[in-house]
């Protein structure tokens, strides 16, 4: 048995070890691919900041009026003694800015700026950036081989007057990329000219072709092994002065029309990376060696040992069973215990709203009392006006009128009450004065029964996009808490302020009053569910914890208490809706 097990274990390890190879191997050119891309992206960044920088200072340049002027009336003296100084800070800022020169629209040479003893020839009328800046009138960019060598050009055309006169060309070679690439990856380069491009050139070319391409110039190791790179393929591998290197060869440099004019040749030293996959190879073959007698000793070992634990653990199984069986009963308990925390809750919730019913049938009592009272005097005096004999049509349609419209005010009491605490859950724009004014008609006779003086302060011009019948619902709350708090403090000058203002792009509601604030050692519980400072049976705590839910939560805005030099300030502060 033992025998059949090793044999299992030494092909599953052979298997982990060949998976775990193909893991760092596919890392291993994931990392290399990752290097190249960013080789790539770092070329083009530089590039692009090249062309940017010397677009920029030619144009600067050229705005020179005397500059300008002296191209064009091919004074060459003036035009030299005035862009060399331009020339000398543009080269000593960038050490690779080799070539400025000054062409006619013929395409001749009218002043090279850095040879200024050499004009008039006509070599480079051929070039084809040349002409097409000339022709098009507009400035280019691309790499091309001039004079002396494959250089990056920024061709700029010239006017005066709004008139063609010539052009401006300036060289960068291309190691102002090539060695910044090297500080920063530490890697080799080469530049590949495209043979039709060599035509051109006079001299400094190494005549070593590759393909339809010739080495220009570059790191020897690409000379001593330019035979083992194949362009058709985008990467080379090969050994160098004891040394590999992956040779990437899918870097091209465009001319001024996005044709590939050559190529550079980017060598990546993998010695580390190949180092430390054989390290980590190793390492797993031994590791998994080492595991398989790990594990052939622990699989000896529990074998023995099996036997002797099933008795053991049969004999547990009636514990571990007694043991589940308390832990049911403990989770039942639990359970029937949170049901019954559900059910209080539920009951508060039931008596919250019964108490709001209750407030709201209080409030009703209130709006019909005076109405109820007049009705009242109207029968009285018909009574009174029938046993007098004075009891006549016209006084008695008067009193039925009376009658009706006291019963219209009733009836329009029950709509308005019906009307508030309808459920309304959709967003709307509304008018903040008039929702406050609207729930003061409700809970105005409560506040007139209680001797409380109402003032209000409201700006007119305050609006919400949010949900007006919450929004009541937490003035109503408010309101209702001040009245209660004065009647339960038997504050004999009752006041009540009611606010609203904007503030910072805010909308700002506050409610104060002045019946001796609210103790410091419960101020901050004021908003906790179920928390109330009423007497038992008079309040459920559930008031503010809604309305905090409804400004904080629904609305987006906040609600918070203080108290003032005489009472409590209640403040509702709405951000984001106010229209």
């Amino acid at each position: 048995m033992i025998a059949v097990v090793l044999i299992i274990l030494i092909l599953f390890g052979a298997i982990i070890t060949f998976y775990q190879y193909k893991i760092v191997q596919n890392d291993f050119k994931e990392n290399i691919e990752r290097l190249d891309i960013n080789v790539h992206n770092t070329f083009d960044v530089f590039l692009n900041q090249i062309k940017k920088e010397i677009s920029m200072k030619t144009d600067a340049i050229l705005k020179v009026d005397k500059l300008s002027e002296a191209f064009a009336l091919k004074d060459r003296e003036t035009l030299l003694k005035q862009v060399t100084p331009f020339y000398k800070r543009m080269s000593e800022q960038n050490p690779y800015l080799k070539i400025m020169t000054f062409r006619l629209v013929d395409g001749s040479t009218f002043l090279r700026v850095h040879k200024p003893s050499m004009f008039g020839d006509t070599l480079n009328k051929k070039r084809k950036i040349i002409i097409d800046t000339n022709r098009l009138k507009k400035r280019h960019y691309g790499f091309e081989v001039g004079k002396l060598k494959m250089t990056y050009r920024i061709v700029t055309p010239i006017f005066y007057k709004n008139e063609h006169v010539g052009l401006v060309e300036i060289g960068i070679e291309p190691e102002y990329i090539t060695d910044k690439l090297d500080k920063l990856f530490k890697i080799k380069e080469a530049l590949l000219v495209k043979k039709d491009a060599i035509d051109i050139s006079l001299n400094r070319v190494e005549n070593r072709a590759i393909s339809n391409f010739v080495l220009a110039r570059g790191d020897k190791l690409f000379r001593n092994h330019l035979k083992d790179i194949t362009l058709e393929q985008d990467v080379t591998i090969t050994t160098a002065e004891n040394k590999n290197y992956i040779i990437d060869s899918d870097l091209n440099l465009y001319d001024h029309k996005d044709k590939v004019a050559a190529k550079l040749l980017l060598a990546y030293d993998i010695d580390n990376y190949l180092h430390g996959v054989d390290t980590i190879i190793k390492n797993m073959i031994v590791r998994m060696f080492i595991l398989m007698f790990i594990l052939i000793f622990v699989l000896n070992y529990f074998i023995n040992y099996f036997t002797s634990q099933m008795n053991r653990l049969n004999e547990n199984l009636t514990l571990k069973t007694e043991e589940l069986k308390t832990v049911n009963e403990m989770l039942e308990q639990r359970v029937i215990a949170e049901v019954e925390k559900n059910r209080q809750k539920d009951k508060q919730l039931l008596d919250s709203k019964l108490e709001q019913m209750g407030e709201m049938i209080s409030m009703i009592a209130h709006q019909w009392r005076q109405p109820l009272n007049a009705l009242g005097l109207i029968l009285q005096n018909i009574h009174i006006e029938h046993q007098m004999d004075m009891l006549d049509e016209a006084s008695i349609q008067r009193s039925v009128d009376k009658g009706k419209n006291l019963t219209q005010t009733m009836s329009k009491t029950i709509d308005d009450f019906r009307n508030f605490f309808k459920p309304n859950k959709r967003k709307e724009k509304f008018e903040i004065s008039d929702v406050i004014e609207n729930t003061i008609d409700i809970i105005g006779a409560s506040y007139e029964d209680a001797n409380i003086t109402l003032e209000i302060n409201l700006d007119d011009s305050l609006a919400l996009d949010s949900y007006s019948g919450e929004f009541s619902q937490v003035i109503l709350n408010l309101l209702s808490n001040a009245k209660d708090a004065l009647v339960e403090h038997k504050q004999r000058d009752r006041k009540v302020k009611i606010s609203s203002f904007s503030k910072d792009g805010q909308a700002i509601i506050t409610v104060q009053d002045n019946a001796g604030g609210i103790p410091k050692d419960i101020i901050n519980k004021i908003f906790n569910p179920y928390f109330t400072t009423k007497e038992e049976g008079k309040g459920t705590g559930i008031g503010l914890y809604m309305s905090k839910v409804i400004i904080d939560t629904n609305m987006d805005g906040k609600l918070s208490v203080n108290n003032h030099k005489n009472g409590a300030v209640f403040t509702i502060e709405l951000t984001d809706r106010l229209c």
